[in-house]
């Protein structure tokens, strides 16, 4: 079994930044693999994250 885990916002797909990444993690079941979780997400998430909340606290002053 495959599950494929997206952790994109809708911001992220437009942004000119985006850089995917994608981690595998494979669980053993009796020296076997049971499952394979592939985890998409953009390696610059949190420096965009931690900008807009910059940006979201200087409109509140």
């Amino acid at each position: 079994m495959i599950k494929v885990e997206s952790h994109l916002a809708k911001k992220c797909q437009e942004c000119p930044c985006f850089e995917a990444t994608m981690d595998r993690d494979d669980i053993y079941a009796v020296c076997t693999i049971s499952a394979t979780i592939v985890s998409v997400d953009c390696s610059n998430r949190k420096l965009c994250d931690s900008i807009e909340r910059y940006l979201e606290s200087g409109e509140e002053k």
